[in-house]
């Protein structure tokens, strides 16, 4: 807590807006799907492109990293020397 003041009192000093203000501006949450939803939502995303970074999957799903690399398990087939993923022949 005292170096969210010092930083307040620090940005204030040099003109710059508000830390309440910044904290006041709505943020995007992460959303939790469950695994049926999330195995829709990657394989819907391999349609627009056949290989994807759990990186990119999760920047773009808006979702946790984690799982998503745990569905991609079951999914997909991972490239250790590209470091992507692309969907199993089902």
């Amino acid at each position: 807590m005292v170096e969210l003041e010092v930083m307040e009192e620090a940005v204030q000093a040099i003109g710059m807006v508000h830390l309440e203000e910044l904290r006041d501006e709505p943020t995007q949450k992460r959303v939790s799907l469950t695994d049926p939803q999330l195995t829709k939502a990657i394989t819907e995303l391999y349609r627009e492109k056949s290989t994807w970074k759990a990186d990119e999957l999760a920047d773009r799903l808006n979702h946790p990293k984690e799982p998503i690399k745990r569905m991609l398990g079951k999914l997909g087939e991972y490239d250790s020397m590209k470091k992507w993923y692309t969907l199993k022949d089902i």
